[in-house]
């Protein structure tokens, strides 16, 4: 079973900690594999438009 759950493997609640915040289980900014390129273009589409309405206020 702690092959399934590597988390539930630890004896103390330091070691759990330590492996949850552990600089290698994230993923640097920017590498995040799920993102969709027309969600994201919509995302600058609509920063700019609130940009530009901010400006015009």
């Amino acid at each position: 079973m702690s092959q399934d759950y590597p988390l539930t493997a630890h004896k103390t609640i330091w070691d759990f900690l330590q492996a949850i915040f552990a600089p290698d289980q994230y993923m640097l900014g920017g590498n995040c594999y799920l993102w969709q390129r027309p969600l994201v273009g919509l995302h600058v589409i609509r920063a700019s438009d609130q940009s530009r309405n901010a400006i015009a206020a």
